[in-house]
């Protein structure tokens, strides 16, 4: 398999103290590393790598995708955005409850 159940030790801060949390969600991790799961999901297909997206536009039930240089990447019926959440409520303005969900997002 790609992912394994983890069973880390959960905790939280309280007042700076360390509190044990009892674990009531499952939580998960890549194996042997935390991108194979994505390269799993990958295998077959055509990547871009190295291709910064600046924006995103919803095109009937489509997405174009247009780089730094202003350059389209093509119309696409998904995409996946792997930007801290900053950066990708950003790019989500097309999509302004995904942008709301990106921007509720605490780091």
């Amino acid at each position: 398999g790609v992912v394994t159940r983890w069973d880390g030790r959960i905790c939280s801060l309280a007042d700076g103290k360390p509190e044990p949390k009892e674990q009531v969600i499952p939580r998960y991790v890549g194996t042997p590393g935390m991108n194979s799961a994505c390269k799993h999901l990958a295998e077959g297909i055509h990547i871009h790598l190295q291709a910064r997206i600046e924006t995103v536009e919803r095109i009937d039930d489509r997405w174009r995708l247009r780089d730094t240089e202003g350059a389209e990447r093509g119309l696409f019926d998904a995409f996946l955005t792997t930007a801290p959440a900053p950066q990708s409520a950003a790019l989500l303005a097309a999509a302004p409850h995904l942008q709301k969900s990106a921007q509720s997002v605490t780091m």
